[in-house]
């Protein structure tokens, strides 16, 4: 659905009564309109209602919704904003005019001329920095179209995404957004083929944020698949610190679970203990253990020589 016409139409769903404009309209629309007003049911097409359904927290966010903005039309960019993103400089120039926008409005304006385009920008190394911009000052209705782009193109497409040099950038972006239904799905997609991905030189700092803004479920899912596969796994840098943010982002039942799997990695526990912010995940694992386990973590960890140290803390 093409961006004004989806702001347009949430407009319409979540007015209390017949806005004012409405009168401005075709006279064959007027009918149609009231007809639609009086039956109280404005929803969403069923197509974008089956895949991204529109999130009631952005029923209140009116400036993204009033298109066309008088002020963005006597902007020097003006259709020409994705042009001019493909270059250094135009890029440079466009972020700036984002952070020195007079309205609302005009930031709207500009990110309507990306759509359509995410999928190529957010693989430009000029684009895919005001994409980012857009993401991070526009309220979340603004960027909804976003999501739709990025997740048209299926679980793999998404996850491609996830490993590409630009493109995880824009996806810690969205997931860091208060579209909970959108953000829900896009971690879905994510999912697949997780473990590779936490694997990956850019895809483990998407995982890493996937574990701050999952769901219960989704969270169960990935530690499960993390404890599951600790033993099999070529302890890098990479999934290593993705572990690290495991123990961080979990409950106390979580965290044992975990460390129970991983006593039975040595390699994969001895390269968290290791990486620069593996220390603390590393008690987590001391503490989240008793017995046997506990002195084996403690000696795969800490070494022979701390062992009076820890057990005193």
């Amino acid at each position: 659905m093409p961006f004004a016409v989806y702001a347009l139409s949430n407009r319409l769903r979540f007015a209390t009564e017949l806005p004012s404009w409405a009168h401005y309209l075709p006279p064959d629309m007027h009918e149609e309109v009231h007809k639609q007003f009086q039956q109280d049911d404005l929803a969403p097409s069923p197509e974008y209602q089956v895949h991204l359904p529109v999130c009631a927290e952005t029923a209140a966010e009116d400036e993204i919704l009033q298109l066309p903005c008088p002020e963005a039309t006597q902007a020097w960019w003006y259709q020409k904003a994705w042009s001019l993103a493909r270059d250094a400089k135009g890029c440079r120039d466009l972020q700036k005019a984002l952070d020195n926008a007079k309205s609302m409005g005009e930031r709207v304006a500009m990110a309507a001329e990306f759509n359509g385009h995410v999928s190529e920008a957010l693989r430009c190394p000029h684009a895919n920095f005001v994409v980012q911009k857009l993401i991070s000052l526009l309220p979340p209705a603004g960027v909804a179209f976003m999501f739709e782009e990025l997740l048209s193109k299926g679980k793999e497409g998404t996850v491609l995404v996830a490993r590409h040099k630009y493109g995880c950038r824009i996806i810690q972006r969205l997931l860091a957004t208060k579209l909970p239904t959108h953000v829900t799905k896009l971690i879905d997609h994510l999912l697949e083929d997780a473990i590779t991905t936490c694997q990956h030189p850019y895809g483990n700092y998407v995982m890493q944020q996937v574990l701050d803004h999952c769901n219960n479920h989704q969270r169960r899912y990935l530690l499960e698949t993390l404890g599951a596969r600790a033993s099999s796994l070529d302890p890098d840098f990479h999934i290593s610190a993705v572990f690290v943010k495991a123990f961080a982002a979990c409950s106390k039942d979580e965290q044992a679970k975990l460390a129970r799997n991983l006593i039975q990695a040595p390699a994969m526990l001895q390269k968290i203990g290791s990486t620069r912010h593996g220390h603390q995940a590393a008690r987590h694992v001391f503490k989240s253990l008793t017995g046997f386990q506990q002195d084996r973590a403690k000696m795969l960890i800490f070494g022979k020589g701390r062992t009076d140290s820890i057990r005193a803390e």
